[in-house]
Order: structure tokens, then C-alpha cells, then sequence
């Protein structure tokens, strides 16, 4: 800390992920965490490194490119559940 250097190391989860978000964009303190909430991309962490890539949008590609007609989507979150009502299909 006598240097001066400093960052947010944190696992986030919709309920922690906007306050770090917040204190890293005001402070501009880099933030980093294994994996940002898939709806984080509507409020950016803008010195924010997610160690996981987001994959929802992979899926979408997959169900729309194979034409599925049906699909089951299990979730075992409410952040699951509403990434799924806010998908841009």
C-alpha cells in the first residue's frame, strides 16, 4: 500500500456486484473477480477484468444457428431466471 497500488480482488454475485462495480469506476480502481453477473454488461465495470468469458450469448447462437424450436433452460439462481426474460431473442 506504500506504493500507491491498488485493486478490488472479489467474487461477485448480483447482490455485491454494483457496489464493487461503483467503487472501481468513482476510485477508477481496477476490479477484478472470476466472473462478473451476465447482466453486468448494463452496468459496466469500466476497470473491470472478469476471469470467466460470458456465455449466454453462446448459447443463444447455438439454439438460434440449430433452429430449436423447443429448449429447456435449467437455472438455479434468480440472476439465471432473469438473464433468461432479458435475452435479445
Amino acid at each position: 500500500m506504500n506504493r500507491g497500488i491498488f485493486t478490488l480482488v472479489a467474487p461477485t454475485g448480483e447482490a455485491s456486484y454494483d457496489t464493487l462495480a461503483s467503487y472501481s469506476n468513482t476510485f477508477q480502481v481496477p476490479f477484478i473477480s472470476p466472473a462478473f453477473p451476465e447482466l453486468s454488461s448494463d452496468r459496466p465495470a469500466f476497470y473491470g477484468l472478469s476471469l470467466r468469458p460470458r456465455y449466454l450469448r453462446a448459447i443463444l447462437d447455438v439454439i438460434m444457428y440449430y433452429e430449436w424450436k423447443t429448449i429447456y433452460y435449467l437455472y438455479d439462481t434468480d440472476g439465471g431466471k432473469f438473464s433468461y426474460y432479458e435475452s435479445p431473442v
